[in-house]
């Protein structure tokens, strides 16, 4: 057989590649597929919020793919290949698996296992024809994705009074709306706190002339679309003292 594919005749767009952690790779140049039975991705987008580290109190994603069944092949190759197979399968090595496609895409499976080989008929030419299995475990991908700032913290006040700069750590929000924001004056508070749209670069997202009352014990929820920035980001705060205003915030 030349090292071509697939000839128009037999073969469809597959192809695949297995390299053994040692040993030769065989698969595509001198093998064509007859059949395939790929397996079924599932893909999930599990969210998660670290505690610590570099991406401390940002909301994360992991996007997996994981291949539920394994990879059933007829494929047609030399005799030299079809011993490969079967030494790999009786040693249990395992490789990288290289599935291309029709349409030139491809896809790598590392940690895959050749877990069974059905021998066939010999073709016409010699070449052998077998039922190859192939496990492919594929791990989650991980991905550092910051789609979604979430803030946990507290606007202390200094003689009654505090303004909350929403481009300032820890809200870093520049360019991100607060999709959705907490405010809570805590009962440990002896008098209300009030929150004002700002008098100096006021925040226009919850209104140009937006302001809300809060008695110790009592919470509310906002949310706004208009972005943050240098001349739309300040909260006015009042109260009482060195009061507290607790603020949760998830900025996007």
């Amino acid at each position: 057989m030349t090292a071509t594919a697939y000839d128009g005749i037999f073969g469809l767009g597959f192809a695949f590649t297995f390299t053994p952690t040692t040993g030769t790779p065989f698969g595509t140049a001198q093998a064509q597929v007859e059949e395939a039975t790929t397996p079924p991705v599932k893909i999930e987008t599990a969210k998660y919020t670290p505690i610590s580290g570099a991406n401390s109190g940002i909301e994360q994603f992991a996007l997996g793919r994981y291949p539920v069944q394994d990879y059933k092949m007829k494929v047609t190759y030399s005799a030299a290949e079809h011993l490969a197979a079967l030494a790999c399968q009786a040693a249990r090595i395992k490789g990288i698996m290289v599935c291309t496609y029709g349409d030139g895409s491809s896809e790598t499976y590392s940690g895959a296992a050749i877990t069974e080989v059905a021998a066939g008929p010999n073709t016409a030419s010699g070449l052998r024809t077998a039922d190859v299995t192939v496990t492919t475990p594929v791990p989650p991908v991980f991905s550092a994705g910051t789609a979604i700032s979430v803030v946990n913290t507290t606007a202390i006040l200094s003689v009654g009074a505090v303004t909350i700069d929403l481009t300032a750590s820890p809200y870093s929000g520049n360019g991100k709306a607060p999709i959705n924001a907490y405010f809570l004056n805590p009962l440990t508070n002896a008098d209300s706190i009030t929150i004002t749209f700002g008098a100096s670069d006021g925040y226009t997202g919850f209104g140009a002339t937006f302001e809300t009352t809060l008695v110790p014990g009592q919470s509310c929820s906002l949310n706004s679309a208009v972005e943050i920035g240098s001349g739309a980001k300040n909260l006015d705060i009042t109260g009482t003292g060195s009061q507290v205003l607790v603020v949760q915030m998830q900025l996007q």
